[in-house]
């Protein structure tokens, strides 16, 4: 798991409308806790409700298929952790991930 964190740091130091992202991590009650926070275009209530869907890409300016957060949430339940993703069009996005430790 520590591989695909780096790698999501590492990709993660701008956002696509360049603007600059917050990534946060603690351990809170014996869970590793990591809150990624951006204030880019956000997401409108309609893209949130299928956010985790397979082949529903929520930006069609950009590259790719669809599948980026359907993975993410696969591997999320994977490690038996929780995703909360909060966004407002216009406003950002806050994503909160918890792992049991």
């Amino acid at each position: 798991m520590e591989v695909y964190y780096i790698e999501y740091l590492i990709s993660c130091n701008n956002s696509h409308e360049g603007e600059k992202v917050k990534i946060d991590s603690f351990v809170k009650n014996n869970h590793l806790c990591i809150h990624i926070i951006d204030n880019g275009v956000g997401m409108t209530p309609e893209n949130l409700e299928r956010l985790y869907q397979k082949y529903q890409k929520i930006n069609q300016e950009m590259a790719g298929q669809g599948i980026g957060l359907f993975m993410v949430y696969q591997i999320v339940k994977h490690f038996k952790g929780d995703i909360d993703i909060v966004s407002e069009e216009g406003k950002g996005t806050e994503v909160k991930l918890s792992f049991p430790l």
